[in-house]
């Protein structure tokens, strides 16, 4: 048996990642645009995510994410039990350097993934969401993630 997928789920979740900081609310040709499908593609594709709570349709016409993502991630945030250990001190030392304080996991496609992020409540933010899914690249954390988090320093 293959592992092939299925491309109208595929095609779905693909929009959902369309959504971003700055693009929470998104038109039928902006989805369009953004995923390279036909308009009524993402039309029919919409409407399924609607009807499932995935996305809301607003009076405009616009899309935003709806309350199941929301649920979903929650649970996936549960998984780690992380919470009570790692955001009081994320907290703690974003108060205490007044920079923003992320921690990251590796995933396996090799990018690293923000599972807790908290803001200094003063100075200068860089604002990104808990979530977030960003490549290894050269900036200190990927270096930690590559030599600790990975255990290894081929990455």
């Amino acid at each position: 048996m293959g592992n092939e997928g299925v491309a109208a789920v595929e095609k779905a979740l693909s929009l959902l990642d369309c959504f971003r900081p700055g693009a929470e609310s998104q038109s039928l040709a902006t989805l369009a645009q953004a995923s390279g499908m036909h308009k009524t593609t993402v039309c029919r594709l919409m409407n399924s995510l609607e009807r499932m709570g995935y996305v809301v349709r607003s009076q405009t016409g616009n899309y935003s994410l709806g309350h199941r993502v929301l649920y979903l991630g929650k649970l996936y945030e549960q998984l780690f039990h992380l919470s009570s250990v790692v955001e009081p001190a994320l907290h703690a030392l974003a108060a205490l350097t007044k920079e923003s304080a992320s921690y990251y996991v590796y995933e396996k496609n090799g990018e690293r993934l923000c599972l807790f992020r908290v803001e200094p409540s003063e100075g200068l933010r860089e604002t990104r969401l808990a979530g977030t899914s960003l490549p290894l690249d050269d900036t200190a954390i990927s270096q930690v993630i590559r030599i600790w988090g990975a255990g290894r320093t081929d990455l």
